[in-house]
């Protein structure tokens, strides 16, 4: 079910027949030995690939993401049921690959022949070896069970903390180099695209400046983006729309002006980047002639696809192009409580396809500072938990499905890649029966993750995330 749409799913309180199943869960984890998190190293408090990219690229994958059956997919079949035709759970990768590839990835390829007569997308596990997978993320280290609450979920992994108020693109555009000084008002802004994304735009009371340009995906651009994202309209009409937008704003709860202040200050940004935005390489339901070292609209959407993910990861690369060092997109739902056999595999496949897509296009965008986009580019998928609560033999409860309840879904698998990092990698074990991480093996903080994809841009953290950055995303 979609949380966006369930009031109940997007509440930070629990209801009476949640917490009594909590408790049974907790009552029955201690047959279990819940993981003490002791770092097998002493990270430093700065990257040595600080700043090493230019470009940050984070795809979130909402509602709770089962990214073991993905990424660490060689455990059990209560952890990962998702099997091929001859009941394999996992599938080869590419030489060099040491992360566990899913079964549930398509191993086909897709034809272009917009780019080309013979011209083919490799999937997911041809390309494997670009990407490094760490197995044990976690929101906190050591918990004998895991945040399972939606609203709590979904704030850590956006701004880095339980009650967190600034989302990881509001840090960004607060305190990237780019954007010190003058900069502030001519340096394209980071950008979340999709309702999804909005947490990591979402700000305090006295950062609201700071929010980033919010987009629901690419149809704001349609019919030259005049209706949705206001790019044609004039200055009068703005003006009294703004007037007219503070009011609403004012007269809401806390909480939605919050949400709702999003869409204004991105409607504000949206006016100071006007004549950037009117570029006809974001009009991606068209095809306007564009330099050649662009690409083609037509390229991009053949190569990406018109599923959930397409056209908004799309659209984050012509973001990269105007300017913008971090994008955020959203899509979901992930949230599989019932008929998981059914309705995960076509949107995780679609989401294997996004990172082929990414390794196939970025290696041939030159970028303005010399090399490709692929080389200044750091990419990650990220969601709130992964899941629980499943049969021993079936890896799946009464619904044909999972849940967040319990130890399991705390562990989350999650993978990065791009130009700066050096893929194949597989860093934080688990046992193929309790998820749990073998031999002690490495724990992973969710904020250290989000600090470490921070500083690869050249983002300070150490003033507002306590945890250290996790050089192992980079083979470090």
């Amino acid at each position: 079910m979609c949380d966006d749409k369930n009031p109940k799913m997007n509440s930070p309180q629990w209801s009476r027949r949640e917490l009594f199943r909590s408790a049974a869960l907790a009552i029955g984890a201690t047959t279990l030995v819940p993981t003490i998190w002791i770092p097998k190293r002493i990270f430093a408090d700065t990257l040595n690939q600080w700043g090493a990219a230019k470009h940050l690229l984070i795809l979130n994958a909402d509602g709770g993401l089962r990214s073991p059956s993905l990424f660490n997919a060689k455990v059990g079949l209560q952890w990962n049921p998702h099997v091929d035709p001859m009941g394999n759970n996992t599938q080869p990768g590419a030489k060099g690959t040491k992360w566990n590839v899913g079964a549930i990835f398509s191993n086909e390829s897709i034809p272009l022949p917009l780019w080309g007569d013979e011209e083919m997308l490799p999937p997911l596990p041809a390309v494997s070896n670009s990407i490094t997978v760490l197995g044990t993320v976690t929101h906190e280290p050591g918990a004998a069970l895991g945040d399972g609450n939606h609203f709590s979920a979904k704030r850590r992994i956006a701004t880095g903390f339980l009650n967190g108020e600034d989302g990881l693109l509001t840090r960004i555009y607060q305190h990237h180099p780019m954007y010190q000084g003058k900069g502030f008002d001519t340096a394209f802004p980071p950008v979340a695209i999709g309702a999804q994304a909005r947490l990591f735009a979402s700000a305090a009371p006295g950062n609201g400046v700071f929010r980033p340009l919010f987009f629901n995906g690419p149809q704001d651009f349609q019919n030259k983006g005049a209706s949705a994202v206001h790019i044609d309209r004039p200055k009068w009409a703005l003006e009294l729309e703004a007037a007219s937008d503070q009011r609403f704003v004012a007269s809401l709860s806390p909480r939605d002006q919050q949400i709702v202040g999003l869409y204004v200050t991105a409607k504000a940004g949206i006016d100071r980047f006007r004549d950037i935005l009117k570029h006809p390489m974001l009009r991606l339901g068209e095809n306007p002639s564009l330099e050649p070292q662009l690409q083609s609209n037509a390229r991009l959407m053949e190569v990406f696809g018109n599923g959930i993910w397409g056209g908004r990861v799309a659209l984050a690369i012509r973001m990269f192009q105007l300017g913008s060092p971090a994008v955020v997109v959203g899509a979901g739902n992930y949230d599989t409580h019932s008929n998981e056999t059914t309705e995960l595999p076509p949107i995780a496949v679609d989401l294997g396809r996004q990172l082929a897509a990414l390794r196939y296009v970025l290696p041939k965008l030159p970028h303005p500072s010399g090399g490709t986009y692929w080389d200044h580019t750091v990419i990650s998928v990220v969601s709130e938990f992964s899941r629980d609560n499943v049969e021993l033999t079936t890896g799946l409860n009464s619904a044909n499905g999972s849940d967040h309840r319990g130890a399991q879904s705390r562990m989350q698998a999650l993978p990065f890649m791009g130009g700066p990092i050096s893929g194949g990698g597989f860093y934080g074990e688990t046992s193929p029966q309790t998820m749990e991480p073998i031999d002690n093996d490495d724990v992973f903080h969710s904020q250290g993750v989000l600090a470490a994809l921070l500083q690869s841009i050249g983002v300070p953290t150490v003033d507002f995330f306590p945890e250290n950055p996790v050089p192992q995303i980079f083979g470090g």
